[in-house]
């Protein structure tokens, strides 16, 4: 049995998208995330990391707190076909974020001219009220903005 910790960290999630440029401008002025850096990859060994021959990408690294997107584009090498993206599509991604004033926000990306794809609802549980609306980055994945309401943490605590 293995008596360690299986991971120490989560290190980035990783979208492929069609365009970097676009998708960059998008997460840094939509989201507000900041680019770290950005490469090109061109290998054999990257080849045989992800079993197709003859790729290369440019990837950008975009922070936000503690958490990294890797967005990739495939120069050579990609299929070019766009997954059929749905909340309720096995595999379907979509990025969940806080902010403190959900109003503005929805604003906001309205003003900017973002696909929104929802009105701010109320979410509750047993442990959590927050309102939220979803709306897509500019490959079709679903990006959600929270504003917590209240936590059982936080309502214990005070």
């Amino acid at each position: 049995m293995w008596d360690r910790a299986v991971t120490t960290s989560l290190y980035h999630i990783g979208l492929t998208v069609s365009d970097l440029e676009r998708s960059i401008a998008f997460y840094e002025q939509a989201v507000g995330m900041k680019l770290e850096y950005r490469s090109v990859v061109a290998s054999e060994a990257f080849d045989k990391l992800i079993a197709i021959e003859g790729i290369h990408i440019q990837f950008a690294y975009l922070t936000l707190g503690g958490f990294r997107l890797q967005l990739i584009e495939y120069v050579s090498g990609g299929s070019g076909e766009a997954l059929a993206l749905a909340h309720n599509k096995v595999g379907n991604p979509h990025i969940s974020l806080w902010v403190d004033d959900i109003e503005g926000q929805h604003a906001r990306l309205k003003d900017m001219g973002v696909n929104i794809t929802s009105d701010i609802l109320t979410q509750e549980s047993a442990d959590i009220c927050a309102r939220t609306f979803y709306f897509t980055d500019p490959d079709g994945v679903q990006v959600e903005f929270c504003e917590k309401v209240w936590d059982r943490v936080s309502s214990v605590m005070h």
